[in-house]
């Protein structure tokens, strides 16, 4: 190589330490996010963060599984190794009930599957609820210190209220809040179960199979497709058994029906005595306020008491959905 070569690679020297000390600063700052000042685009680091934050939004939802029969539930259970002495249970909810439930003649695998389909399902209703609950306290601590409430409050309000049966009236908000507080309430799984135990047959009857109406509850509504014609129905009475497109949305409209119908006001009352009083939420004492549930009143609160009882169903109260 020729000295004049040589010399020029020499001068060069100082520019390419430069431009590789550039290089090493930038990437420093673009991966330290803690530094004084944020660069324009974001490192592909902190957007593969956002990335999985919302991958894992999306996991938390339930996952629908097709459960044409029990094998096939029994296949899913098996999938997430679903064991009831786990108290955490997975995020996945049947499409219908299956079939050929009533067919399986060992009792205790039959109650079994039931509980395993019914909880993920209860535990994210009230997940949802205490959200709402959440947002409603929220509203009401700007409210009580005179700060002006937002589009999004007032129209959160209103959601909740049409939701709630509770009428929005801007000149009448405290009492709005008052009545809201009783009813977004969460429901405990113990009382759900119970009452879906005795109204589907564990999830055996025919409104349950054909309908997913696991809570009989009645429509009077003419013109309301799928509705189940009940067999027995009592002479001079026109209502139907309300169906639904999944087990899921069966769940849901019965503990909105527990929140906000006035035939259930004496449930409410008895659930905002133990909140204030800083006591769990118990099934049996909410129970005393199903008398308007069915025609048999009394007789079928005591029904509800005997099943959470008999099955000990109250330990499943505290039942998390896995994260």
């Amino acid at each position: 190589m020729s000295l004049k070569k040589i010399m020029l690679n020499k001068n060069m020297l100082p520019w390419v330490f430069a431009v590789v000390s550039i290089a090493l600063v930038y990437n420093y700052f673009a991966n330290n996010p803690n530094l004084l000042f944020k660069l324009k685009n974001p490192p592909q680091k902190t957007k593969q963060l956002v990335q999985k934050n919302e991958n894992k939004i999306i996991k938390n939802k339930l996952n629908y599984f097709n459960a044409k029969n029990v094998s096939a539930v029994i296949k899913e259970f098996d999938k997430y190794n679903y064991n009831l002495k786990n108290n955490s249970v997975p995020r996945i909810q049947p499409n219908k009930m299956p079939s050929d439930l009533k067919n399986i003649k060992d009792a205790n695998l039959k109650k079994e599957i039931f509980i395993k389909l019914m909880l993920p399902m209860a535990i994210d209703i009230n997940q949802n609820i205490n959200i709402k609950k959440e947002l409603l306290i929220d509203i009401e601590k700007k409210y009580k210190i005179g700060k002006k409430l937002s589009v999004n409050d007032i129209n959160n309000l209103k959601s909740f209220g049409t939701e709630f049966n509770v009428k929005y009236n801007q000149a009448k908000i405290p009492e709005m809040l008052k009545q809201l507080k009783i009813k977004i309430q969460p429901i405990p799984i113990s009382l759900v179960l119970a009452q879906a135990i005795v109204e589907s047959g564990w999830g055996t009857s025919r409104f349950a199979v054909t309908g997913n109406a696991l809570f009989g509850q009645w429509t009077f509504d003419k013109t309301e497709k799928n509705k189940l014609m009940p067999t027995n129905r009592d002479a001079g009475k026109t209502h139907s058994i309300k169906s639904f497109s999944s087990p899921y949305q069966s769940m849901q409209a019965y503990m909105a029906n527990l929140n906000r119908n006035n035939a259930y006001n004496e449930l409410r009352k008895i659930r905002y005595s133990l909140i204030k009083l800083n006591k769990p939420l118990s099934s049996i004492k909410l129970a005393n306020g199903l008398t308007n549930y069915s025609q048999e009143r009394e007789i079928y609160v005591k029904k509800i008491k005997s099943m959470i009882n008999k099955n000990n169903l109250t330990r499943y109260d505290n039942y998390k959905l896995q994260e």
